[in-house]
């Protein structure tokens, strides 16, 4: 191995965390006390990245972010030049370490609400049939997470942290879709019904001109007659409609 390749290689290993100063120090001659400033300002902004990517987290668990985020770092090396992208594996860390799963489904939706909002995909193309918001992230939880969310946010701008602090979400399960408002930009959430669920997956799937001719056919041929012979005309015009104001559907 060159010199230059071996100093580049321990350069990156005391940034990822995966050795220490003094190995650092051995290899590239620098002073010890610089090293270590140098790996302590990176982990800074390492633990810092997750704090800001789980907003919440801290508000209903009690831990402390620079042991978990060592912990996490030490499994997890980060190698991302995006201080964003360190976060990807971290409802899997806590899944590992056995955190109560609802934490994890806690992870998992603030990790794709800030995925979603910060996704490169236009929403909606110019295409006159019904269309599916392309921002569209779709998870399947076993607790109320959105609706948690939801009374979490409640209470914080209400000031009721101590009622925040205490809180758990409802054991049900339960999907949570979520995309980005074409115009406002921001990440809308929505617990949809089967028949929502249904009806987005047929446009998905073909392209629908005429959604009260077209898609009965299609919930036939997803769910079974004895299902779409119960949906009337009225029941899908009022769940396209909900869904079009839910930036699901254009």
């Amino acid at each position: 191995m060159s010199d230059n390749k071996q100093y580049q290689d321990t350069w990156h290993d005391l940034l990822a965390l995966k050795s220490n100063v003094d190995h650092a120090h051995r290899h590239t001659g620098l002073d010890s006390c610089t090293l270590e400033l140098y790996q302590g300002f990176v982990r800074d902004h390492y633990c810092s990245a997750l704090i800001k990517m789980f907003p919440r987290m801290s508000d209903v668990w009690d831990f402390n972010w620079n042991e978990i985020s060592n912990e996490y770092f030490k499994h997890y090396a980060p190698t991302a030049w995006d201080l964003n992208d360190l976060a990807a594996s971290f409802p899997d860390f806590l899944e590992k370490t056995q955190a109560n799963n609802y934490l994890v489904e806690l992870a998992q939706y603030e990790l794709a609400e800030f995925q979603v909002y910060k996704s490169a995909k236009k929403e909606f193309s110019e295409s006159p049939a019904l269309q599916v918001n392309q921002t569209l992230t779709s998870l399947s939880f076993k607790y109320d997470i959105a609706g948690w969310v939801k009374q979490m946010d409640e209470w914080e701008a209400l000031g009721e942290f101590r009622q925040l602090k205490s809180s758990k979400p409802l054991e049900r399960q339960n999907i949570v879709l979520l995309v980005r408002n074409p115009e406002t930009k921001l990440v809308v959430f929505t617990q949809p019904d089967m028949l929502s669920v249904g009806i987005l997956e047929i446009i998905q799937q073909v392209e629908i001109a005429n959604p009260l001719m077209e898609l009965p056919e299609g919930l036939t041929h997803l769910f079974g007659a004895s299902f779409a012979e119960k949906v009337s005309k009225e029941d899908i015009q009022a769940s396209l409609y909900f869904l079009k104001q839910q930036s699901l559907v254009i």
